[in-house]
C-alpha cells in the first residue's frame, strides 16, 4: 500500500493524512434562544431542532408535539438559534376555544440557510350553541380533535402534521344522545407516530377514554444526556 512521507497509511493515496476533529462529540442542550458557541475547529454538527408543543384545547383535546428535525449541517464558530415556547392550554374542558400553537425553533448554518421546525398544533374545540366544533390545528405534529359535542355521535378530526417533522393528530369522539359532555378528546400527533384518537364508540354510560398521544422519537443514541431517556417530541393525550 502506498504511504506518505511520514510512513503512515492513508487509504492507498499518497498525501496529507486527514485527522478527525477533537471536539470529543460534545453535546450541548439549548433551551432558550441565543447563539451556541461551538468547539474550535468544528465544521459540521449534528443537531436536533425541536419546536414548542401545542396547547390542549376545549373538548379535552391534546396538543400536538413540536416539529422535530434531526439533521447534519455545516456550522462553525457562533451559531444563531431560536427556541420556540409551548402553546397555551385552554382552561376547563368544555369550551369552544382551541389550544394555541407552539412556537417555531430554528438554527442557521454557515451559509446563512435557516432550518425551521414548526410548532405543534393546538388541540381542537367542541361546539357550543351557534359555534361549530373545530378540528385540531395543523403544526409540526397536529393537535387532537375535540370530544364532548352534545347530541351527536361524531368524530372531530385532528390537525395535519408537517412532512419529515411530525404526524397527524387523532380524532375526538362525541357522545350520542342528549345533554352535554361525555365525549373524549383525540390524542395529538408526535414525531414518532400519529395520535390514536378514540377508536371505539362511547361506552354504555356515553363515556369513553381519550386518545393516546403520538409516540416521540428516541434520540438517546445520538445525544447522550437528553431528558426522558432520550425520547422527545411526543404528543399530548386526550382527556
Amino acid at each position: 500500500m502506498p504511504r506518505n512521507k511520514s510512513g503512515s497509511a492513508n487509504g492507498g493515496v499518497i498525501g496529507k493524512t486527514n485527522k478527525t476533529s477533537f471536539g470529543k462529540n460534545t453535546v450541548t442542550i439549548k433551551t432558550s434562544s441565543g447563539c451556541v458557541t461551538l468547539q474550535p475547529g468544528t465544521r459540521i454538527i449534528k443537531t436536533a431542532v425541536v419546536a414548542g408543543g401545542g396547547g390542549g384545547g376545549g373538548g379535552y383535546s391534546g396538543g400536538g408535539a413540536g416539529g422535530l428535525q434531526n439533521i447534519e449541517i455545516n456550522a462553525s464558530g457562533s451559531v444563531p438559534t431560536v427556541i420556540g415556547g409551548g402553546g397555551a392550554t385552554v382552561s376547563g374542558g368544555c369550551t369552544s376555544n382551541q389550544g394555541s400553537d407552539g412556537g417555531v425553533s430554528s438554527i442557521v448554518d454557515s451559509s446563512g440557510t435557516t432550518y425551521t421546525s414548526i410548532g405543534g398544533g393546538g388541540g381542537g374545540a367542541q361546539s357550543v350553541p351557534s359555534i361549530p366544533e373545530k378540528a385540531g390545528r395543523p403544526g409540526g405534529s397536529g393537535g387532537g380533535g375535540a370530544g364532548g359535542t352534545p347530541g351527536f355521535c361524531t368524530k372531530t378530526s385532528g390537525g395535519c402534521g408537517t412532512a419529515c417533522q411530525g404526524n397527524d393528530g387523532g380524532y375526538g369522539y362525541s357522545r350520542p344522545g342528549v345533554g352535554t359532555g361525555g365525549g373524549a378528546g383525540g390524542g395529538s400527533g408526535g414525531a414518532g407516530g400519529d395520535g390514536k384518537g378514540n377508536a371505539s364508540s362511547p361506552g354504555p354510560f356515553y363515556q369513553s377514554a381519550g386518545g393516546d398521544g403520538g409516540a416521540g422519537t428516541d434520540l438517546s443514541g445520538c445525544y447522550p444526556g437528553l431528558a426522558n431517556c432520550g425520547t422527545i417530541a411526543g404528543g399530548g393525550g386526550g382527556g
